[in-house]
């Protein structure tokens, strides 16, 4: 942003309403940005998402957003800066507690990334007695791993298992740079079982 000779140069003269929302671990080009558009006809709105992560944004959030700049357009507004977290509707998880184990099952995958979400909500884990930073054995179809309860992909080394609770509170498991889905052969519904380790 600083080299008028590269390619990917931005002038910082934006000339269409623009919201920039970065998780926290990635806000400072999107405020570098926002600082270098503030004189601009339109000025770049920033607006972070209070959470870790990297694209970690929900629909609820990316609607705000979306409704936020039409608004902007149709009245000739500027856009401001804001906090961009917005929580999700409350939902029924199904999860079932039978002893020392949490069950519930996939819900999604991307088979582009190789990443899952499990149903579980964020506060079922800690309820559970799993905080972040711990970890926890993950079983699907007869087979269990060790997986960190962390923030982001890069808690882990590559290969590793990692969870983290993601925007659309749901817990999104993942190998790093590899796939979760195709080494525990998940699909959407599979049934699968969550148990706290001693530390």
């Amino acid at each position: 942003m600083s080299n008028p000779e590269e390619d990917v140069y931005l002038t910082g003269q934006p000339m269409l309403p623009s919201i920039l929302m970065s998780n926290t671990a990635e806000i400072i080009p999107a405020l570098e940005y926002a600082a270098k558009a503030i004189d601009a006809e339109v000025p770049a709105a920033l607006w972070p998402l209070l959470r870790p992560g990297h694209v970690n944004v929900n629909w609820v959030e990316r609607l705000t957003a979306v409704r936020a700049m039409e608004s902007a357009l149709k009245n000739n507004t500027q856009l401001s800066f804001n906090d961009g977290t917005q929580p999700m509707p409350h939902r029924l998880t199904n999860t079932q507690q039978v002893d020392n184990t949490l069950i519930s099952a996939v819900e999604s995958i991307n088979p582009y990334y190789g990443n899952a979400f499990l149903a579980f909500h964020p506060d079922e884990f800690s309820a559970f007695g799993i905080p972040q930073g711990s970890y926890f054995e993950f079983e699907a179809h007869g087979n269990t791993w060790k997986v960190l309860y962390g923030t982001s992909y890069g808690d882990v080394p590559d290969g590793e298992w990692v969870a983290f609770p993601h925007a659309n509170e749901r817990i999104l498991i993942v190998r790093n740079h590899a796939s979760a889905i195709k080494t525990a052969g998940l699909n959407p519904g599979d049934r699968v079982t969550i148990r706290s380790m001693k530390q």
